[in-house]
């Protein structure tokens, strides 16, 4: 089963985009991803996954040292989301070169001022890191 994330250890591409899994996967999911230490791609594209779900997987996505490519667009992450990702432990994560937010849902409600502080929050721990 892909839950069973620590018999998969030497995986080094993952990608769940467009598979339609609940927030209750992801949780599980969650867990077992700090065992793919050798995973350089994720892709978490169009899962609708929101802030909640970001919260729970931005814990564990610093101990993914080895990833170059984070692939978070087209989800509805909004400020909340982007704040989460802001607080992850970016410094763990040296080789990451690329990570994608494109067309996220911020929503209505929603502070764009406040959600760009966020993003360049994001963007400068992430340029941060270099080599």
């Amino acid at each position: 089963a892909l839950l069973n994330l620590p018999m998969i250890t030497h995986l080094k591409e993952l990608d769940l985009s467009e598979t339609a899994r609940g927030s209750e996967f992801l949780t599980l999911f969650a867990v077992g991803l700090a065992s793919l230490k050798h995973l350089v791609w994720l892709g978490l594209s169009s899962l609708s996954l929101k802030a909640e779900e970001i919260l729970v997987l931005s814990r564990s996505l610093s101990s993914l040292e080895s990833l170059e490519h984070l692939n978070f667009s087209r989800n509805f992450i909004g400020q909340q989301g982007m704040i989460a990702l802001a607080n992850t432990n970016f410094a763990r994560m040296s080789r990451l070169t690329a990570l994608d937010l494109a067309l996220n849902d911020l929503g209505p409600s929603q502070s764009a001022r406040g959600c760009g502080r966020a993003a360049a929050d994001l963007c400068n721990s992430a340029a941060s890191q270099g080599p």
